[in-house]
């Protein structure tokens, strides 16, 4: 009824993408048995998942971003109820809000387990996160702003819309088609975009507003005491450059510019 289940139509989005990892195929070598292959190359015959589930166990999880890392395919969690990942969170085999806080900035996540002789050691890890719910629901998985998990989330607080749609409407556009319809496209989107290294820069001018507006907000917290909501902004500036990414990315494959370095359009920066 909050309206936060357009959310879904994010994986909508993404489903084609999604199935394109799901079909490889993954069988063996003709010559060869499951037996004789080292564990390394049976893990890379494992399923690619891009949407990982919400409830997921840590080293599930794990298993899921390395994979994914490994063969350059995207890991992506999209969940509408974080109550899903606050009941994974509550186990101490689902918690893996580490992995979470390191993959944010691509740093190292690792594992080892003497069960089975697991090791695992991610470089450079890339994962999406977008998650929904209310602020009770929040506050259970972040506790509070001194959790590190609050710095790396961009929080949107919406209102939810108070106006009477009619469901009965002939007339009226199916988001769910609609969404459908564009999954193939995004699909070409990510096959173009993907194919080759790119860089998005700043220009000049962009890059000194970036800095003067984040360096004044940096201050004032400091002026402030609130040395705790530093992370909160320091890591707001690195959101505001994977943003103007995301839109520059668009933008030439709209434009049908196949250019490695990408300068960020004024209006996708501002």
């Amino acid at each position: 009824a909050s309206g936060k289940g357009v959310m879904l139509f994010a994986r909508t989005l993404l489903s084609n993408i999604h199935e394109k990892y799901l079909k490889e195929p993954k069988s063996l070598d003709n010559n060869s048995s499951e037996a004789s292959h080292s564990k390394e190359e049976v893990k890379e015959r494992e399923a690619k998942v891009v949407l990982i589930p919400a409830n997921t166990s840590s080293s599930q999880f794990i298993s899921h971003l390395d994979i994914n890392t490994r063969n350059d395919v995207p890991a992506i969690i999209i969940e509408p109820e974080i109550d899903t990942m606050v009941k994974a969170f509550a186990n101490e085999w689902g918690n893996y809000g580490d992995a979470l806080r390191a993959a944010f900035q691509n740093e190292t996540v690792g594992l080892s387990r003497k069960k089975d002789k697991e090791f695992i050691y991610i470089n450079k890890p890339k994962l999406a996160l977008a998650i929904s719910g209310t602020m009770n629901q929040v506050k259970k998985l972040i506790p509070n702003a001194e959790d590190g998990l609050y710095t790396r989330f961009l929080v949107c607080k919406l209102n939810p819309d108070t106006l009477w749609r009619d469901a009965f409407c002939n007339d009226c556009l199916n988001l769910t088609e609609y969404f459908e319809k564009l999954a193939p496209e995004f699909l070409q989107f990510y096959e173009f975009i993907s194919k080759k290294e790119r860089e998005v820069r700043l220009t000049e001018l962009q890059s000194r507003k970036l800095n003067t507006f984040f360096e004044k907000r940096l201050f004032e917290i400091g002026e402030e005491g609130n040395y705790n909501a530093a992370g909160i902004v320091k890591r707001h500036g690195l959101m505001l450059y994977k943003i103007c990414m995301v839109l520059s990315a668009f933008r030439i494959y709209q434009d049908k510019l196949d250019i490695e370095i990408i300068e960020c359009k004024d209006a996708d920066f501002e």
